[in-house]
C-alpha cells in the first residue's frame, strides 16, 4: 500500500506491461521488482520499480529502509534472479486496493517499521478512502451499464 498508494496505482501491474509482476530482483530485467541494471562502475545502481510516481517519497523510503533493516536482522536466504532459468517465480502482486489496505492494516512489520499508531491512522484514511471512492458510479460505468439494458 506504501508502493501503491491509491485505487488507480494498481492500474499498472498488468501483465506484458514494463511494470514488475512480482516482488523479485534481476539484473537489467524490468518485470523485476528491484533491478540492478549495472552492479559495477559509475552506472552501477538499484531500482525498485513497484513504487509508482504518485507515492509519497519519505513513506516509500522508510519502508524499503524498514525492509533493509528486516534482511539484516533476520537474514533470509535470497532468492535467484528472475533471470535465471532454476530461480521460481515469486508469487504475482495484488491488484486489490482494499486488499492491500486490509493486509497494511494487520501487518506487524508495518506497525515495527511505521510505528502502530501510524499504521492505524494510514490504514483508517486509506479505508475511508477505499469506501468513498468504490461507492462512486463514474459516467463511464453509466454509458457502459446502460447501453447494455
Amino acid at each position: 500500500m506504501i508502493f501503491a498508494p491509491h485505487m488507480n496505482s494498481y492500474r499498472r501491474f498488468q501483465p506484458m506491461s514494463f511494470a514488475p509482476s512480482g516482488p523479485d530482483w534481476g539484473y537489467d530485467n524490468r518485470a523485476a521488482g528491484v533491478r540492478l541494471p549495472e552492479t559495477s562502475g559509475p552506472a552501477a545502481r538499484l531500482e525498485h520499480r513497484i513504487s509508482g510516481a504518485d507515492v509519497n517519497p519519505y513513506l516509500v523510503l522508510t519502508a524499503i529502509l524498514g525492509g533493509i533493516l528486516h534482511g539484516i536482522d533476520t537474514d533470509p536466504d535470497l532468492p535467484l534472479p528472475i533471470d535465471d532459468p532454476k530461480a521460481e517465480q515469486a508469487p504475482p502482486l495484488g491488484h486489490d486496493w482494499f486488499d492491500a489496505v486490509e493486509r497494511f492494516a494487520a501487518s506487524g512489520h508495518a506497525a515495527e517499521v511505521f510505528g502502530e499508531t501510524y499504521r492505524h491512522v494510514f490504514a483508517a484514511v486509506k479505508n475511508d478512502e477505499v469506501q468513498t471512492l468504490t461507492g462512486l458510479i463514474t459516467p463511464v460505468e453509466y454509458r457502459y451499464y446502460l447501453s447494455r439494458l
